[in-house]
């Protein structure tokens, strides 16, 4: 609500973006918002570099410390209108886990319909890739996790296929498909598993990272075998998405009911 806002009102209803581009930057003037020269996600910062709020030391004498005070204060471009009858907690999972799912199934692998896939990880953003393979009408679709509550879980948002996850996980996906799958997905951020995903994919396949892993964490790939096979290894940041479009179904969502009866 701060000064040159005028398209937004208290009691308005938004959905926050974590991330957020500076608009400014030649990635931004191509529309290609989640890979901004100057974002300033690190850090919950402000577009002028500044934490939102500060607290006091416990000595008054000390200077006060800068708190990062995570999503209390946002630039107008990181919050999107939606309808007041889109729910608080389906609004929070779209801002997020939901469209970093989606946008690294549609946006980034452009997954195709009858397709095969492996979901490693069936955390939050696991589950999402999950539901989005079933929008995009995958056909076989595997979850792999080492936790059986997680796997009993992308059972019911759509996976075809369960594997409690080990060190066989390439073995056991063609074993499943005969062959490897065509997409795979890495949602949990670690080296080793993110290592295996072009081992768990076909010729010609696509393996995406979504997870996160540790800064300056080194993952060992065959590089000639990726190469000869014509595999593709990519990084999915945020699931290529562009809030404004990307978030626009949600504006004037009429389904906000059945979006809660399925989570």
């Amino acid at each position: 609500m701060g000064e040159g806002v005028t398209d937004l009102e208290e009691g308005d209803h938004v959905i926050i973006t974590w991330f957020q581009p500076c608009l400014r930057c030649s990635s931004c003037a191509e529309g290609r918002t989640w890979v901004c020269d100057n974002a300033s996600s690190e850090g919950c910062l402000l577009p002028d570099g500044s934490t939102p709020c500060a607290r006091m030391t416990e000595r008054p004498s000390l200077p006060r410390r800068g708190l990062h005070g995570g999503v209390r204060r946002r630039p107008r471009h990181a919050l999107v209108p939606i309808s007041r009858e889109v729910p608080f907690d389906v609004a929070a999972l779209i801002g997020c886990s939901v469209v970093t799912g989606f946008g690294a199934v549609v946006n980034d692998a452009g997954v195709q319909a009858g397709r095969s896939a492996l979901v490693i990880g069936a955390g939050g953003v696991g589950l999402s890739l999950i539901m989005s393979l079933v929008a995009a009408g995958a056909g076989k679709i595997i979850a792999a996790d080492i936790n059986p509550e997680a796997l009993a879980l992308a059972e019911e948002f759509g996976a075809t296929h369960t594997v409690l996850s080990n060190g066989d996980l390439p073995d056991t996906v063609r074993e499943i498909t005969g062959h490897g799958v065509d997409y795979a997905f890495e949602a949990i951020g670690l080296p080793e598993t993110i290592g295996i995903m072009p081992d768990c994919v076909r010729r010609g396949g696509k393996a995406v990272i979504v997870g996160l892993p540790p800064e300056d964490a080194p993952v060992s790939i065959d590089a000639l075998a990726l190469a000869e096979q014509g595999k593709t290894l990519i990084g999915s940041n945020y699931g290529s998405t562009v809030p404004a479009r990307d978030f626009r179904c949600w504006r004037s969502c009429t389904s906000a009911a059945y979006c809660r009866s399925i989570g």
